[in-house]
Parts: C-alpha cells; sequence; structure tokens
C-alpha cells in the first residue's frame, strides 16, 4: 500500500500541478511541493474524497459587482494526464484495498473457525 501512494505521490510531483510556494512559505510543510502532491493522493485513496476541482490548476475568481464569484479554470496542458492519474489513483486503491480487508478478514475468519 505504502509503495503505490509513494509512486503516485511521486507522479502528482513530476508533473508539477501546483504552483511553486512562495519564499514566505517555503518553510512550512504545507507549502511544500512533495506535500502539495501527497495531500491529494490521500484525500482519493484512503479518504475517498473524489474532488477533482483544484488537481490540475487553481480556481479563478472575478469580481462582479462587489461579489467575488468562482469560475472554473482552463484547463492545463497536464489536463488529460492529471484526469488518468486520478482516475488510476481511485481504481487501484480501491482494488488494492479491498484485497487487504479481504485478506484480512479470510485469516481472522480460518483463525477461529
Amino acid at each position: 500500500v505504502g509503495a503505490v501512494v509513494v509512486a503516485f505521490t511521486f507522479t502528482f510531483y513530476v508533473i508539477d500541478t501546483r504552483d511553486p510556494p512562495s519564499a514566505a512559505d517555503a518553510v512550512t510543510l504545507a507549502s511544500s511541493p512533495l506535500y502539495a502532491a501527497f495531500l491529494p493522493v490521500f484525500r482519493l485513496g484512503f479518504l475517498g474524497e473524489i474532488d477533482l476541482e483544484g488537481l490540475d490548476s487553481g480556481w479563478d475568481e472575478t469580481d462582479v459587482n462587489g461579489t467575488l464569484v468562482p469560475q472554473d479554470p482552463t484547463p492545463s496542458a497536464n489536463y488529460t494526464t492529471v484526469h488518468l492519474l486520478f482516475y488510476s489513483i481511485a481504481l487501484v486503491c480501491s482494488v488494492m484495498l479491498m484485497n487487504l480487508l479481504i485478506g484480512i478478514l479470510g485469516a481472522s475468519y480460518d483463525k477461529y473457525e
């Protein structure tokens, strides 16, 4: 499980979907590009939080009569790659965790039978 999470995190890190941290935020963990790559993998693979928004690029906001209105961002060059990676993380992590659960339950059933 850990190797798969590391592999997907490294893939997100390499395709660089996040903006680099500013100099003021460079000392915190939350601004680390590696943490920014790990967070969507963890949220999708383990928590099941399906949120494609923000994976490819950030939200654009426009000021309409004094009110900020979110707009869908324009797709970047990595749009297709990010979506394929998203679906493969969802599939691989779901199948792997289900197999792990079945193995644990099977071992417990054999132990107490």
